[in-house]
């Protein structure tokens, strides 16, 4: 996933890939749109939610709690009730047992923040993505 994160902070630039069996390179290897298209997707039906859920991981980042105090304030700004919940490995079993949350907003490290939504019962974005779905103005340029 790190390549990934790298891949969509700098999705203007060309992409190549080597394959070390053939020693060829391959150019145009560029996931990044599909994937930037998915997570608008993810923004846009943020936007439709009550409740949110914000997921702290246990294996969190330094600065969670300022991460923390600044999404619950958005969130209330917006209008939309939010609940905190901390867990270690963040599984589309444990999310399931909250029905009621329409999206979970996931503050961990970068590495793990992009977690594969098609998996799980309501859609996981990132504090990026939860200010760009719950912050009148803002709008979502391609850059990430």
């Amino acid at each position: 996933l790190a390549l990934t994160n790298f891949m969509l902070v700098h999705n203007g630039a060309d992409w190549f890939q080597y394959d070390p069996a053939s020693q060829l390179w391959r150019e145009g290897v560029n996931t990044t749109s599909r994937t930037l298209k998915r997570r608008y997707f993810l923004v846009e039906k943020a936007k439709d939610a009550g409740i949110v859920g914000i997921v702290v991981g246990t294996l969190s980042i330094a600065g969670y709690m300022r991460a923390l105090q600044t999404l619950r304030k958005v969130i209330a700004a917006a209008g939309k009730k939010s609940y905190t919940f901390v867990m270690g490995r963040i599984t589309p079993e444990k999310l399931a047992n909250f029905p009621e949350v329409d999206v979970f907003v996931l503050i961990s490290c970068p590495q793990l923040a992009l977690l594969d939504c098609r998996e799980f019962y309501a859609p996981v974005i990132t504090p990026f993505e939860a200010e760009l779905a719950f912050v009148p103005g803002r709008s979502w340029t391609g850059d990430y």
